[in-house]
């Protein structure tokens, strides 16, 4: 059996507050959830961004449903997110608007990304399709 995608990926962040602003105002990214340990933000239909408080779930949680596993995450991480070859010029005036500094840009099988930081040193790459020739 093969999944039909990732549901969710997450990162583990010092300020919540500070993240969740940072994905909601770059992306426009809405948030679903928010509380004391995570943040739970919608990239498109099915597919979510969860932002959990470093340390802040190394217990795991009971809930009414059943126990959700302790996780947590250390050091720099990298997530990409796909964007249309149409758009990379107007994503490079979007970081600069944010003030979001560009660490690099690479041109590969015929794709284009671009490379920056979040608050938190995660590596983020914008990057188009063609980069894994996924269509």
């Amino acid at each position: 059996m093969k999944p039909q995608s990732i549901l969710e990926t997450a990162l583990y962040v010092a300020d919540l507050d500070v993240s969740e602003a940072f994905y909601r105002d770059l992306f426009q990214f809405p948030t679903l959830i928010a509380d004391e340990r995570m943040r739970a933000l919608k990239i498109v239909e099915g597919q979510m961004l969860l932002l959990f408080k470093l340390g802040g779930s190394t217990t795991g949680e009971a809930t009414a449903g059943g126990f959700i596993p302790p996780h947590d995450g250390r050091g720099v991480l990298h997530l990409a997110f796909r964007i249309g070859e149409n758009e990379i010029a107007a994503w490079r005036e979007n970081l600069k608007r944010k003030n979001v500094e560009i660490e690099s840009e690479v041109e590969a099988n015929g794709g284009h990304s671009i490379y920056f930081r979040d608050p938190d040193g995660h590596c983020l790459e914008l990057g188009t399709a063609q980069l894994w020739n996924v269509g």
